[in-house]
């Protein structure tokens, strides 16, 4: 509680605001020395609340669905803001989008996100210290899958003549998969950088020999291929599994439940993506603590989007706190009351 104490005492002196965020909202903490214009204007009010954009997901992900119907529902209760959804067409895109102040919010892998924080890999020599966290919201587990006639049966069976397909960020958990099979150079793969659609239609159409999909709880992309076309989920050793998890502590495996989609009658093991809520550290205070009570008041709605929107609660964000997920250091401060309000240490 130290701690959370040490972040509620800090979050009183924030005064941090974006240009767009309307007025304070009396869900959440007040800025009341900050001078808006836009104070006076009548909350709910089609064309009064300023807009600000709220980065999904890639085409045809469970990131692009889940992010429109948490921006459905956010616009039926924020008081001073609307949510407008912008899917980026490449997933890594976003957190230059959050750093840029050109979006506000947006749904990120925590692995991905903590990469652009420190300017690593793909961001190397891009550091983006803008980026806070502001609530969990589910565990997100890979499928890596062919088709079903496929002669690849396992990650073990990719050869440098493989044609892998999928997002720049998932290409690289593949990269990651190869290198911990250890049978060829992951350098030397051919990788084809593709949204989800594109990537489940060049699998379909023959154009592509592997993709790798957030698969779980679900994604209707996928669903959807496997239904049309059959697909198979590349199976791998305990021993491949145990050299990735060694070397990525930060996206362990877990096991894709039997039956999740059509034709898979076996578990199927792949890397896990911690998803976060994540803003710019200068949206107002009262946006981040109305955003995040209004999600999670609303989770069972959320849901009906899409399941994962099931994972939007108290117990997500406690676990991934604990677990080393996330961080008290990290999140914006209003995240940090919110939750401290709620009984989360």
């Amino acid at each position: 509680m130290k701690k959370w104490k040490k972040f509620v005492c800090l979050f009183g002196a924030m005064t941090m605001l974006l240009s767009a965020c309307g007025p304070t909202s009396e869900q959440g903490p007040a800025n009341s020395k900050d001078p808006n214009p836009a104070a006076s204007t009548p909350a709910n009010v089609p064309g009064n609340r300023a807009q600000t954009l709220f980065g999904t997901g890639t085409p045809g992900g469970v990131y692009e669905i889940l992010g429109t119907g948490m921006v459905n529902i956010l616009n039926q209760h924020l008081t001073d803001v609307e949510m407008v959804a912008v899917s980026p067409a490449q997933v890594q895109q976003l957190p230059a989008m959050l750093q840029s102040g050109e979006a506000s919010i947006g749904i990120g892998m925590a692995c991905m996100f903590e990469r652009a924080y420190n300017g690593e890999q793909e961001y190397t020599g891009a550091e983006q210290k803008d980026l806070v966290q502001l609530c969990g919201m589910y565990d997100n587990i890979f499928g890596i899958i062919t088709l079903k006639g496929s002669s690849i049966n396992s990650v073990e069976d990719i050869n440098e003549s493989t044609v892998i397909a999928s997002t720049a960020t998932n290409n690289f958990v593949m990269h990651e998969l190869v290198k911990a099979a250890g049978k060829i150079d992951p350098e030397k793969m051919d990788y084809r950088v593709m949204s989800y659609a594109q990537a489940a239609e060049a699998l379909g159409d023959g154009n592509a020999d592997v993709i790798i999909l957030t698969a779980y709880p679900y994604n209707g992309t996928l669903d959807s291929v496997a239904s049309t076309k059959g697909v198979k989920f590349l199976s791998m050793t305990e021993e491949t599994r145990n050299h990735y998890n060694e070397a990525n502590p930060r996206n362990l495996m877990q096991a894709v439940p039997t039956n999740t989609y059509t034709g898979q009658t076996e578990e199927h093991w792949a890397p896990t993506v911690y998803t976060v809520l994540y803003a710019n550290k200068n949206v107002a205070d009262n946006v981040i603590y109305e955003t995040i009570s209004t999600l999670i008041d609303n989770v069972d709605e959320l849901a009906l989007s899409h399941p994962s929107g099931a994972g939007l609660t108290l117990e997500t964000t406690q676990r991934y706190l604990t677990d080393g997920v996330m961080s008290l250091e990290r999140m914006h401060p209003a995240a940090v009351k919110y939750f401290a309000d709620n009984g989360v240490e």
